[in-house]
């Protein structure tokens, strides 16, 4: 199925935040006072991003090829009406997490909060018009973003078209290369035994 307009923006406009945001963190220094804090920050990130990237896969393996056909309201979403989103979130905070700086934990949290409402309002009009009662009562009955497991339903088999899973399956790539990018400048300025990039602000 051929993107929307507003899709390809989206897309786009995270791509654009995506580049901010390494550009951001690449030119921070954390304090280096606070070891087992950047550690701590360090092993949560990259839990964070095995959890958004086995989420994602498994909510896209249910809604592939099913988007604008049939209300997907099974397995990860019969707990919540956008599990994509809600582990596309813990990725970005993860991502953020892993640049050891809190108060860049706290910005992707809340733009990705400010954005993505945007977003989710938008889908779901577009669902409400096309499934209408149906979709009423399933946006009473399921969260909007973080799931409520005492919720979950499955079904025996799933109709997954492929082309749409493995698209999400590349653009969920994103976050373990944005990981390796970070941990890559890491290892190669360790290895230099200095900055290879001047440290323009110190974010704590």
């Amino acid at each position: 199925m051929a993107r929307s307009r507003f899709e390809r923006a989206r897309r786009v406009t995270t791509a654009v935040a995506a580049l901010l945001f390494i550009c951001v963190a690449l030119l921070n220094h954390p304090p280096a006072d606070r070891e087992t804090l950047n550690e701590t920050l360090e092993y949560v990130g990259f839990g964070l991003l095995i959890v958004a990237t086995l989420g994602r896969i498994w909510a896209a393996a249910y809604l592939s090829g099913r988007k604008s056909l049939e209300l997907c309201v099974t397995g990860p979403y019969s707990i919540s009406r956008n599990p994509l989103y809600f582990f596309s979130m813990l990725g970005a905070i993860g991502v953020a997490a892993i640049t050891e700086s809190i108060i860049l934990i706290a910005v992707v949290f809340v733009l990705f909060q400010t954005f993505y409402a945007f977003v989710i309002r938008h889908e779901e009009r577009r669902l409400k018009a096309i499934f209408g009662e149906a979709f009423e009562a399933y946006r009473r009955r399921v969260p909007r973003l973080v799931p409520w497991p005492w919720l979950y339903r499955d079904e025996e088999t799933i109709l997954m078209y492929t082309r749409p899973f493995r698209r999400v399956v590349i653009d969920t790539s994103a976050f373990l290369w944005l990981f390796l990018l970070v941990e890559f400048y890491e290892v190669i300025e360790n290895h230099a035994g200095r900055r290879l990039l001047p440290a323009l602000w110190q974010l704590w």
